[in-house]
């Protein structure tokens, strides 16, 4: 299955740029507000986290070239050389948490009486969800004639999972999309398992070339969730 077996570099990719937040957190923190400081980390995240290591420099270049941060530039810069040096003794845990629960809080609404808004879904299953539905969308598009025999095969299979009669509920629905939202939790194993019979019943219905191309698409689709940051998704091949 080639699409099932992620590359050393792919599964380090997920470290790499959970570094790089480690690296800005520590280099930024002492000079900035926090509401600044984590917009600043959503702006790395979602417009240069894929770029490599040394642009770093040029995010924070960009960043003192404004206030606040104008008149320590110096400072920045002589911080981010310190925090970058091996070991990352000088670096905290990954920032990503306190970024979520910021954006939360920035972009929720407070519920009426100070009640406790909902609990935040588990990223496994976001992840999980949007594979799912990212592969059977393309088998659904590229082959409608033998779908109903792909989706059987899982179905009829599910009982080999060995899943609670709750889970197994939700997993049916989610394939047959009916329900798009998983509830409860999974193993990473049994999600393995779900993906791999899905895998094993679309290679019989769509041909293994078409069906690691559309799983690779798929998981793309989940690599570029928030959550995937996480819940890397190649956790699940």
């Amino acid at each position: 299955m080639t699409a099932m077996n992620s590359s050393d570099n792919l599964a380090q990719e997920p470290e790499q740029q959970a570094r790089r937040r480690r690296i800005l957190f520590a280099a930024l923190q002492p000079f900035m507000k926090r509401d600044a400081l984590y917009q600043a980390l959503w702006e790395w995240e979602e417009q240069h986290a894929q770029q490599p290591t040394a642009s770093l420099h040029r995010f924070i270049a960009a960043l003192c070239s404004a206030p606040p941060l104008t008149a320590r530039r110096n400072d920045v810069n002589r911080n981010l050389v310190m925090v970058m040096q091996p070991g990352d003794a000088a670096l905290g845990p990954d920032p990503m948490h306190e970024m979520l629960a910021h954006r939360r809080r920035v972009n929720g609404t407070p519920q009426p009486g100070g009640s406790s808004p909902v609990a935040e879904r588990s990223p496994a299953n976001v992840v999980l969800e949007t594979i799912v539905a990212g592969l059977n969308g393309r088998l659904a598009r590229h082959g409608p004639q033998v779908y109903p025999s792909y989706t059987g095969y899982v179905l009829e299979n599910l009982s080999m999972l060995r899943l609670p009669l709750s889970a197994e509920v939700a997993v049916a629905s989610l394939i047959r999309n009916a329900d798009n939202r998983l509830v409860g939790s999974y193993a990473p194993e049994s999600m393995q398992a779900l993906l791999h019979m899905m895998y094993v019943g679309a290679c019989e219905y769509y041909g293994p070339v078409k069906t690691d191309e559309m799983l690779a698409a798929a998981v793309s689709d989940a690599e570029r969730l928030p959550q995937a940051l996480l819940f890397p998704p190649r956790m699940l091949l």
